[in-house]
């Protein structure tokens, strides 16, 4: 049976979630190789990441990935890296455990679930631009017309009722919102467990210039994370004044600032707080 086009485009998208989780547990249907094309990309030029975002949107009517694998590849990095610190500091198993578990389910999902959803309520209540959702729609209508039945030269869809109500005003998908934060986590990993796994020497040690040091990753990691998430929204051609979400990136350079200047190292506490 012929679903209606408006009905269509609601079920794909209402089917994208299931899919994606289905998809984890099948290792053939991922593409794990342009998942690191993605990972290498967002640490040297991450618009090129959200602008194939942008024709995958173009291919699928939706914004989010629909393939789990860039979420595969950053749990298994951050199990390598919590086995790799676990064997530095020569912890028990339980403090493995517990980095590793604390690393993917709080700081990757839990904190980005959090951080996902507050970016998508504040984009779709606050940030949607009318002409920008015009736009959008057009984009939209142009692209799907010959697949919903519209007449290619006026645009018509059958029975004169316009395109589907998800075309007239879109709105931010929240698996596109964790797909943001999913982004910018990756480059922070890079810098806090990463860059920062190679300075343990010098980030542990006695010097006057290890808290510098510890709170200048957190710095540079916090301003890549923000800086992402801004580019993440502001590829939405249907969203105005994106730099809000560049505005709490100022408050944790202030924060970070005043805690060199008191001599605390950021490193030394969480540490302390996984191997202690």
């Amino acid at each position: 049976m012929e679903l209606p086009g408006n009905f269509r485009s609601g079920y794909r998208s209402s089917s994208v979630v299931p899919e994606y989780f289905r998809r984890m547990i099948k290792p053939k249907q991922m593409d794990f190789e342009y998942a690191m094309w993605q990972m290498f990309h967002l640490c040297v030029a991450p618009r090129k990441v959200f602008r194939n975002m942008v024709y995958h949107k173009h291919a699928s009517d939706h914004w989010a990935r629909d393939d789990p694998a860039f979420v595969v590849v950053s749990v298994a990095f951050l199990t390598i890296a919590s086995l790799a610190y676990g064997i530095a500091f020569r912890a028990s198993l339980w403090a493995v455990l517990k980095l590793l578990l604390w690393s993917v389910f709080v700081d990757f999902v839990a904190v980005g679930m959090l951080v996902a959803t507050v970016g998508w309520w504040v984009a779709n209540t606050f940030l949607r631009s009318d002409d920008g959702a015009s736009l959008e729609a057009a984009s939209n209508e142009r692209l799907t017309s010959l697949t919903l039945g519209a007449d290619p030269l006026y645009g018509e869809f059958p029975g004169g009722s316009g395109p589907p109500p998800a075309m007239r005003s879109p709105k931010v998908e929240w698996l596109y919102a964790f797909d943001i934060h999913c982004n910018a986590f990756f480059p922070l990993f890079v810098v806090l467990y990463v860059v920062q796994f190679a300075l343990l020497f010098l980030i542990l040690s006695n010097s006057i210039v290890a808290p510098l040091v510890s709170n200048a990753l957190y710095v540079i990691a916090t301003l890549f994370y923000y800086y992402i998430t801004f580019l993440g929204y502001s590829e939405l051609s249907f969203l105005s004044r994106t730099n809000v979400f560049l505005y709490p990136a100022v408050v944790f350079v202030i924060l970070f600032t005043i805690l060199t200047l008191l001599q605390y190292n950021i490193s030394a506490a969480v540490f302390s707080f996984y191997f202690a």
